[in-house]
């Protein structure tokens, strides 16, 4: 069996086109309708297309990385929690996104 803090679990994202694994102990919004509004609201004020960069600060497991990552054509996400920087590295994996980098 295994232990609860270990599980993962899954939520989508941004038009459901992006899905996120995470584990039970990662901090995350858990309101989802907030933070579907918030990461609308950041894509929509960002206005970014294939021909731009960006960068994201604090990007941890992907949750504004991955959504910023399908219309843009690069961004780099740093992290300071190494174990939730390689699961955002998963999440960008596992939507085959290949247009982002986690550090």
């Amino acid at each position: 069996m295994i232990p609860e803090e270990n599980k993962l679990l899954v939520y989508r994202l941004w038009d459901d086109s992006v899905e996120i694994e995470f584990a039970a102990t990662v901090f995350i919004q858990v309101n989802g309708p907030v933070k579907r509004l918030m990461i609308n609201a950041v894509l929509v004020h960002l206005d970014i297309g294939k021909n731009d960069h960006a960068l994201d600060l604090y990007c941890e497991i992907g949750n504004f990385t991955l959504p910023i990552a399908c219309p843009t054509g690069y961004v780099l996400g740093l992290g300071y929690a190494k174990h939730q920087v390689e699961q955002g590295r998963e999440n960008a994996a596992r939507n085959e996104l290949d247009n982002c980098e986690f550090r």
